[in-house]
Order: structure tokens, then C-alpha cells, then sequence
């Protein structure tokens, strides 16, 4: 593979390397919480590290698979997961997946501001590189040749789209009930 990662639990990101060319100088999340009046880093206050594992899907040599937790496995917590994807060497591609999962497993409504910081350096160049937000879930920076497209989605858990579906087929059944 062409392409490595550098996590750090307390930091996020501190790298990504294509074919020995920087592209990334740091990536992180924070958070607040009802009641803060700033926002943390992930990692710290009620979101600490819980738990991190690194996996080989492919089964070739290097993991290339990142599952890291924070906050609590029996309250509220936040899931990291990050899949690399490098290319051929000398072929400067690589894709770097990036899935965030929350999960609350208390009786109580948590309600949370999320918050990204990233800081690439496409083509390790810093301080050329051009950026266009395309839509409400989608950004493009780009350097010359090199391009990062970033796509948000917020996804119910399936407990929530159950939740959803009965309440549809309530309102169903009471509409033709009103016939």
C-alpha cells in the first residue's frame, strides 16, 4: 500500500501520507454538551478514550482498518471509524473513509453541538490550497492535482427508523379508520 495513517487517541490525526507526500497535518472533533460553556476535544471530559483496534479486512500485511471509542460502552459514546484504502505505489491515490457513530444507551436526551477541525496540506504544500463548499453536506479542497471531497450524512440508528415506521403505520391505520 502507498499510504499510511498516524493516529493519536488525545489528538486525532496527526498524518496521512500518499506515496511520501504529506496531505494531512491534523483532523480532530469536539464537542458540547448542555451546560458547557466551550466546546472539548474529543478525548476529554465526559467523551474520554474508552478503547481503540486496529484490523486487517483485506488480509494482506498492515491494518488498514481503525475503530476507536469514546465517552462510555454503557452511556452515551462516540465511534470512530476510519478504513485506508491506498493505491499502487507511485500512483498518488488513496482513500481515507471516515464513519461517526454516536449511541445512548441512557433513558435521558442527550443534546450535543459536534464539531470538526481539519488542517490538510494537499500535496505537502501548505497555505495554497483552495477550498469550495459545494452543498450543506460537501466540501472540495483542493492543490493542483490533488483532491478532498468530504461528505456528511446523519443517519437514525434503527431503533429510531423503527420508531418511525410504527409511527407511520399508526397514522395509517387511524386514517382509514376516520373512512
Amino acid at each position: 500500500m502507498n499510504s499510511s495513517v498516524s493516529f493519536d487517541s488525545s489528538s486525532g490525526l496527526t498524518s496521512w501520507v500518499v506515496d511520501t507526500i504529506p496531505q494531512l497535518k491534523l483532523q480532530w472533533f469536539y464537542y458540547r454538551l448542555d451546560g458547557m460553556t466551550q466546546e472539548m476535544a474529543l478525548g476529554a471530559g465526559s467523551l474520554g478514550f474508552v478503547k481503540a483496534k486496529a484490523s486487517d479486512a483485506d488480509y494482506d500485511t498492515g491494518d488498514e482498518t481503525l475503530n476507536a471509542v469514546y465517552g462510555s460502552e454503557t452511556g452515551f459514546s462516540a465511534a470512530l471509524t476510519y478504513v485506508l484504502s491506498g493505491g499502487l505505489t507511485g500512483s498518488r491515490q488513496s482513500d481515507l473513509q471516515e464513519t461517526i457513530s454516536f449511541t445512548n444507551k441512557t433513558s435521558q436526551t442527550v443534546h450535543m453541538q459536534f464539531y470538526q477541525y481539519v488542517d490538510f496540506d494537499l500535496n505537502g504544500t501548505p497555505g495554497n490550497d483552495t477550498v469550495q463548499v459545494l452543498n450543506a453536506n460537501t466540501v472540495r479542497q483542493s492543490d493542483g492535482t490533488v483532491q478532498i471531497s468530504k461528505i456528511k450524512s446523519v443517519l437514525p440508528e434503527p431503533a429510531t427508523l423503527g420508531l418511525m415506521g410504527l409511527g407511520l403505520l399508526i397514522a395509517a391505520a387511524a386514517r382509514r379508520r376516520m373512512r
